[in-house]
C-alpha cells in the first residue's frame, strides 16, 4: 500500500521534481564521466611513448572530492522539497498517518527519484564520457573513434556514492519532518524570511574589510622602497593609490562607528554602505593594478594582492546586493511615471518582495557564479601553459644537464663523460641520430661565487657547439666577426627586457678581452631551458678560441634519437642515470638532471589534462548549484504569488502581458547575478591576462585564449538555457493551477 501511495505521489508532483531529477542527473551524469577516466576498464589506443597510470591514479580523489560540494544542492533542494510539501504532510498527519510515517513516505519518494536520477546519469555519463574522451586523445594528437563503454567499476562507485548520499540526507530529512509541528506545516507558505539588512553578514563584512584595509596601508608603505620617478604614471599611481584608498575606506568605517556609537548614524546606515561599496571598487581597481604593472615583487607580495582583491570584490558583491535593494525602495518612491507604466508596478512589487530577503542568497550565487567562470577560463588557459611550455623545453629526445648551484668549490664542477647514456640505449636497441656536448663558461672565475637569485651571472656558450644545437632543432648556423658576441634568449624575455639588456651590454669582458655586440639581433631560437643560468633568460654566444681558456660553469648532453623512446624505456634510462651520477653528485655537491621527451610530455599532457578536466568540472558544478537554486527561489515564488497572477489575469490582463512579466522577473533574478558575477570574474581573469601576459604571449598564444573563452561561454550558455526554459515552463504551469 505504501509502495502504491510513494509512486501516487511522486505522479502528482511530477512537476515538483523536475528541478530536482534534472539537477541529479547532470551531477550523477558529470560524475561517471570524468570518474570513468580513473578506471581500471578505461582502455585507450595511445602509441607506446605515453601512459595514462598518472592521469588515472591523480583524477578520482579530485572528482570525489568537488562532488562533495553537491551535498549542500542536493540537501537545498530536499528541504525545498519538504517546504513545498509541508501542507500535504499536515493533511496526512491530521487524518490519522503517523507524522514518522509520512516522514519514511517523503523518504522512500526522494530515493526512488534519487535512483531514477542515478540510472538516467549513468547513460548520461556514457555520452559525456566520450567527449572527456576525445579531449584525452586530442592532447596525445591520436585519432579517435566513438565507442560507448559501460565501467563496472565507475559504476558502482556512482551508485554507491549517491546511494549513500541520499540515504544521509533522507535521514536528516525524516528527522527534520518529525520535529515540525503540524501547525507550523499548515502556515510553512506564510512564515517570512529573514531580512538582509538585519543579518549581522554586512557589519561582519566591514570589519573584515576595514581590518584588511589596515594591513593593505602597511603592506603598501612597505613597497615604497621600490618607488622610482622614472616608472610610468600609472604605476606611479598604484603605489600611492594602495595607500590613501584603504586609509579613506579606515576614515569612513571609523566615523560612522563612532557616529553610531553616539547614536546618530543609524538612519545613514544605506548611506555608510553606499559609500563602502564605491571605496571597495576603487581599492579594488588600485590592487588589482599592482597585479599589472609588471613589477618584479617577490610572490609573496603578489599573492597577497591576489587574496585582497578578492576580498574586496566580494565585499563589493554584498554591499552591492544591499544597495540594490534600498536602491529598488527608493525608485519606486521617486519614479512615478515609470512605475506605473504597463506592469511595471506589479514586477517591482514581485522583485522587491523577495529582494530585501534573498539579497544574501543572491550575493553569495554571484559569488559562486564568479569563481565558476574562474574555473572554466584558468582552467583550459593553465592547462594550455603548461603544454606550451612543454614545447619549449621538451626540445630534444634526452636532455643530461648539471647545476653547480650547490658546488662549494671550482674543482668540484663537473668533468662527467655522459657516454655511457649511447651505451646504455644501444643495449635496448635504440641510436642517436645527433647528439652532442655542450659547456656553458663563466665570463669571469669570480662569477663562480655569485649566488644571490637576483645577482647570478649570466653564462656563456661557444659558437660550434650553439650551431651544433642550432643545427639539431632545424636552424641554420650564425658566424661572429673576431672580438664579437651574440645573444640568445628564452622565450619568456619581454621586448622590455630584452631592449633593456641590449642597451646597457654593449661590451662585456670576458677573461681580460673586451667583446662588442654584433651585427646580429636578439636571437630567439628555441633550445630549452636547461641551456640558460639559474634565473637568467639569456646567455652569451662567444668565439671558440676565447672559450678555450673559461672555466665551464655547467655541463649539458642533448640527442635526438633515431625512433621515439617508449614510456617504459625512458623511465630505465632516467633511473640508470640518476643511480649512476648519485655517488659522485654526492662527493662534489653537483645536481645531475635528466630530461626525455617522453617522460616531459606525458608528465606535462597528464598534469595539463588533470588542470583542464578538473576545474571544468568545478566550473560547471559550481554553475549547476547556481542555476539550480536560481530556478527553485523563483518556482517557490511562483506557488507563494500564485494569488497575485490570478488577480491581474481577472482584471483582464492578457496572457501574453503575464508572460512577459514572468520572462522580465525571471530575466532579473537569472541575469542580474550572472551579469555582476560576470564582471567580477572578467575583472579577476582580466588582470590575470595583464599579469602574466609574457608567458600566456610566449607558450598559448591569443587564439587559443579566444577559443576557450568561446567554449566557456558555449557552457554557459547552455546550462542557462537549460535551466530558463525549464522553470518559466514550470512557472507557467504554476501560476494556471496545472
Amino acid at each position: 500500500m505504501y509502495a502504491r501511495l510513494v509512486f501516487r505521489n511522486i505522479k502528482r508532483s511530477a512537476k515538483d521534481y523536475l528541478i530536482y531529477l534534472v539537477t541529479l542527473t547532470l551531477c550523477v551524469g558529470l560524475f561517471y564521466a570524468f570518474l570513468s577516466i580513473s578506471s581500471s576498464y578505461y582502455k585507450m589506443n595511445i602509441p607506446i611513448e605515453f601512459s595514462l597510470e598518472q592521469l588515472k591514479n591523480n583524477m578520482k580523489s579530485p572528482v570525489i572530492f568537488i562532488t562533495l560540494v553537491l551535498l549542500f544542492l542536493i540537501k537545498y533542494v530536499n528541504r525545498y522539497m519538504i517546504r513545498r510539501k509541508q501542507k500535504e504532510f499536515a493533511i496526512q498527519t491530521t487524518l490519522g498517518m503517523e507524522q514518522k510515517t509520512t516522514a519514511y513516505l517523503f523518504f522512500l519518494e526522494t530515493l526512488a527519484m534519487g535512483i531514477l536520477s542515478i540510472l538516467f546519469g549513468i547513460v548520461l555519463g556514457i555520452v559525456l564520457s566520450q567527449f572527456m574522451t576525445s579531449i584525452i586523445m586530442n592532447y596525445f594528437d591520436t585519432g579517435y573513434k566513438l565507442t560507448f563503454a559501460l565501467y563496472p567499476d565507475t559504476v558502482c562507485i556512482t551508485f554507491g556514492f549517491f546511494l549513500l548520499t541520499f540515504c544521509i540526507i533522507g535521514f536528516f530529512n525524516i528527522r527534520t519532518i518529525r520535529k515540525i509541528k503540524i501547525i507550523d506545516m499548515l502556515h510553512a507558505d506564510k512564515q517570512l524570511e529573514s531580512d538582509f539588512r538585519k543579518d549581522k553578514m554586512m557589519p561582519f563584512l566591514i570589519l573584515l574589510a576595514t581590518f584588511i584595509s589596515a594591513f593593505m596601508v602597511s603592506r603598501a608603505v612597505d613597497l615604497l622602497k621600490y618607488y622610482d620617478h622614472r616608472l610610468g604614471l600609472w604605476i606611479r599611481m598604484t603605489f600611492y593609490g594602495n595607500i590613501i584608498a584603504p586609509s579613506i575606506f579606515i576614515i569612513w568605517s571609523v566615523s560612522y562607528g563612532i557616529l553610531r556609537l553616539f547614536k546618530k548614524g543609524k538612519t545613514q546606515y544605506p548611506i555608510f554602505i553606499m559609500g563602502s561599496v564605491i571605496w571597495s571598487l576603487v581599492i579594488i581597481f588600485f590592487s588589482a593594478g599592482t597585479l599589472g604593472n609588471h613589477l618584479n615583487f617577490s610572490n609573496d607580495v603578489k599573492n597577497s594582492y591576489v587574496l585582497l582583491t578578492i576580498v574586496f570584490i566580494l565585499f563589493f558583491i554584498f554591499g552591492l546586493f544591499y544597495c540594490i535593494s534600498d536602491g529598488l525602495s527608493l525608485f519606486k518612491e521617486k519614479s512615478c511615471k515609470i512605475k506605473f507604466k504597463g506592469e511595471n508596478l506589479f514586477l517591482l512589487g514581485q522583485i522587491g518582495a523577495k529582494l530585501r530577503t534573498n539579497s544574501k542568497t543572491m550575493a553569495i550565487l554571484t559569488c559562486t557564479l564568479m569563481f565558476s567562470l574562474i574555473a572554466l577560463m584558468v582552467g583550459p588557459m593553465m592547462s594550455d601553459w603548461s603544454l606550451g611550455y612543454l614545447d619549449k623545453r621538451a626540445i630534444f629526445d634526452v636532455q643530461v644537464f648539471t647545476v653547480y648551484n650547490d658546488i662549494e668549490t671550482i674543482d668540484n664542477l663537473p668533468k662527467t663523460d655522459y657516454g655511457f647514456v649511447n651505451e646504455f640505449l644501444k643495449q635496448k636497441g635504440y641510436t642517436f641520430k645527433d647528439r652532442v656536448k655542450v659547456e656553458t663558461y663563466f665570463l669571469d672565475k669570480d662569477d663562480f661565487h655569485r649566488r644571490y637569485k637576483v645577482d647570478f651571472p649570466v653564462l656563456g656558450i661557444s659558437l660550434s657547439d650553439y650551431n651544433h644545437l642550432r643545427s639539431m632543432v632545424g636552424a641554420s648556423p650564425i658566424t661572429l666577426e673576431p672580438k664579437t658576441f651574440a645573444i640568445q634568449w628564452q622565450a619568456i624575455a619581454t621586448e622590455d627586457e630584452i631592449k633593456e639588456f641590449m642597451i646597457t651590454h654593449p661590451t662585456i669582458q670576458v677573461d681580460g678581452n673586451t667583446l662588442t655586440q654584433s651585427k646580429y639581433p636578439p636571437l630567439h631560437e628555441n633550445l630549452g631551458e636547461s641551456l640558460y643560468n639559474s634565473y637568467t633568460d639569456v646567455i652569451y654566444i662567444l668565439p671558440d678560441e676565447i672559450c678555450e681558456n673559461l672555466l665551464t660553469a655547467n655541463l649539458n648532453y642533448y640527442g635526438i634519437t633515431e625512433e621515439s623512446l617508449p614510456f617504459s624505456i625512458a623511465t630505465e634510462l632516467e633511473n640508470y642515470l640518476l643511480s649512476t651520477m648519485e655517488q659522485p653528485d654526492s662527493i662534489t655537491m653537483n645536481q645531475t638532471e635528466i630530461r626525455t621527451k617522453t617522460l616531459q610530455r606525458n608528465e606535462s599532457i597528464s598534469g595539463a589534462l588533470m588542470i583542464r578536466l578538473i576545474l571544468i568540472y568545478l566550473g560547471v558544478v559550481l554553475l549547476i548549484m547556481c542555476f539550480t537554486v536560481l530556478s527553485l527561489q523563483q518556482l517557490d515564488d511562483s506557488s507563494d504569488f500564485k494569488y497575485r497572477f490570478q488577480v491581474i489575469d481577472k482584471l483582464g490582463v492578457s496572457k501574453r502581458r503575464i508572460d512577459n512579466i514572468i520572462l522580465k522577473q525571471m530575466g532579473i533574478w537569472f541575469g542580474l547575478p550572472l551579469l555582476v558575477g560576470l564582471l567580477c570574474g572578467g575583472v579577476m581573469i582580466y588582470y590575470f591576462i595583464l599579469s602574466t601576459s609574457a608567458e600566456l604571449s610566449a607558450y598559448v598564444g591569443m587564439k587559443t585564449l579566444l577559443q576557450n573563452m568561446v567554449v566557456t561561454g558555449f557552457i554557459l550558455m547552455i546550462l542557462f538555457g537549460c535551466y530558463f526554459v525549464t522553470t518559466w515552463t514550470l512557472f507557467q504551469r504554476n501560476i494556471e493551477g496545472k
